[in-house]
C-alpha cells in the first residue's frame, strides 16, 4: 500500500476492487488469476496503517459469494463450466444481485470488495 500511497498526489484518489473472502478460494480464482481473496477489515487496516484515509467501502456482487462458494464446493472443471452458464448468471443472477447490494446486503457480504479511500494530509508517508 506504501507504493501506492508514494506515487499518489497530495489529497489524491485510491479505488480497490479486489475479490472478497478467502474461504471462497477456489481454482476459478486461480483461472483468473487471483493469488488471494481479501478481508475487508484487514485491508482497511493496511490502508490506514499506509496513510490512507477510508472514505468508503463496501462488498458487491452478494447472490455472486453464493455463486462462487458453490464452484468452490462442486470444484471448477473448464470442460464442464460453459461460458453459457455464465451469460445466464450475468442476465439474470446479477442484475437480482445488484438489487440485493441495494437494498443493503452490500455491507454485509458479496463476491468482490470495493473501497475508495484517500491519500490522508497528516500523513507521515507524505
Amino acid at each position: 500500500m506504501g507504493t501506492f500511497h508514494s506515487k499518489l498526489k497530495n489529497a489524491g484518489s485510491l479505488i480497490i476492487y479486489v475479490p472478497a473472502f478467502q474461504v471462497l478460494y477456489s481454482d476459478l480464482d486461480e483461472k483468473f488469476g487471483h493469488f488471494r481473496r481479501y478481508q475487508k477489515s484487514d485491508l482497511l487496516r493496511k490502508l490506514k496503517n499506509s496513510g490512507f484515509e477510508v472514505t468508503k467501502s463496501r462488498y458487491s456482487d452478494s447472490i455472486g459469494f453464493f455463486a462462487w462458494l458453490f464452484i468452490k464446493i462442486k470444484g471448477y472443471s473448464p470442460e464442464k463450466s460453459k461460458e453459457k452458464s455464465m451469460g445466464i448468471y450475468d442476465k439474470y443472477a446479477f442484475p437480482l444481485s445488484k438489487l440485493l447490494d441495494a437494498l443493503g446486503c452490500k455491507f454485509l457480504f458479496g463476491k468482490n470488495l470495493l473501497v475508495y479511500a484517500q491519500k490522508s494530509k497528516s500523513s507521515l508517508f507524505m
